[in-house]
């Protein structure tokens, strides 16, 4: 049975009725997603200039899927549009608006939410921020994204952006951190040999990859305590905690460095572009032919391509999750 591949791309107001390819990239470590749309240079795109029919900031809403099933891939902006043989649409996603306006002020001692509902536009949902008291500073004509980035800085979290809200209506939320703690993930059951036509993994035993894990936790006081753990000889890796008392701290270290060295799978899968699967999500992997190998995986970033090779969605994996606790 033949499945019809489907695409509702839209920029400003104009509706893209046929393209060549499309590219979108998704990472929790990056602020900013990017898409890049291919048209054919035909019809009605020859009318007038390219940069006049697609301007920059004009508002970008990316559909792909099989047979009228659609999935919004990408929420954005127009960045650049360039002629050609075909014509080229380079998008950013939400943190375009971060970037288009210098901000001149002080960041006072306190919560980083606070600095972050300060110089975030009212328009961006913001998800609830992780108990850092950031340091005082001076940002002369910085951007909200590099107020953001430095902040964040503070305390080794992560700017992020992700998709929610229902089908159809999509919007974009900003993440400080780790996706790994966000409760509006969701799991995705693969299996490796009918659902991943390409898998580019190897699996790795906890034995055959040594962590030293240095701690650091960060007190409202601003006093600053710091724990080390794991291999002497292991590769250095470090992660923030904030306002945990000693136990704690040990506790949550500890875990850390279980989630970081396990047994299983590293590298990336290549599979159909539906089920739809973002970053933060969890992908729990069924190997037939080896059953032992089979587990859960956070997923870290997204790479999806859609065109005349067909839709795909490349996958890298994070770290190992517990399914139990995560199933919806």
């Amino acid at each position: 049975m033949d499945i019809a591949l489907n695409h509702q791309i839209t920029v400003g107001g104009a509706l893209l009725h046929e393209v060549t390819a499309v590219q979108v990239v998704h990472d929790w470590q990056k602020l900013t997603s990017t898409a890049t749309i291919e048209a054919p240079l035909a019809g009605a795109y020859r009318v007038g200039r390219v940069d006049e029919l697609f301007p920059v900031g004009a508002p970008v809403r990316i559909r792909l899927g099989y047979d009228q099933v659609l999935a919004t891939e990408f929420l954005g902006y127009v960045l650049s549009a360039s002629p050609g043989e075909v014509i080229r649409i380079s998008c950013e996603n939400e943190a375009f608006q971060l970037k288009r306006t210098a901000l001149t002020g002080a960041a006072p001692l306190g919560p980083i939410g606070d600095l972050v509902r300060r110089v975030i536009p009212s328009t961006i949902p913001i998800a609830p921020s992780p108990q850092l008291v950031i340091k005082p500073w001076r940002y002369p004509r910085s951007t909200p994204a590099e107020i953001l980035l430095r902040a964040c800085g503070q305390g080794g979290l992560y700017p992020f952006f992700r998709l929610r809200g229902p089908v159809g209506d999509e919007f974009e939320r900003l993440y400080l951190g780790r996706p790994y703690a966000d409760p509006d993930r969701r799991t995705i059951k693969l299996n490796l040999q009918l659902d991943v036509p390409e898998v580019n993994i190897e699996f790795r035993l906890a034995a055959d990859n040594p962590i030293r894990l240095t701690a650091i936790n960060l007190l409202r006081s601003g006093e600053v305590k710091k724990i080390t753990i794991g291999d002497s000889a292991g590769v250095e890796r470090t992660r923030h905690f904030y306002d945990l008392s000693d136990a704690s701290l040990a506790r949550e270290a500890r875990a850390a460095l279980s989630q970081m060295r396990y047994d299983g799978f590293v590298g990336t899968l290549t599979c159909y572009g539906l089920p739809y699967i973002q970053q933060g999500d969890i992908v729990d992997l069924t190997d037939e032919l080896d059953p032992q190998r089979s587990g859960a995986y956070y997923v870290d970033a997204v790479r999806v391509e859609f065109g005349d090779g067909g839709y795909r969605r490349h996958i890298k994996l994070g770290p190992k999750a517990d399914v139990a606790d995560t199933e919806l």
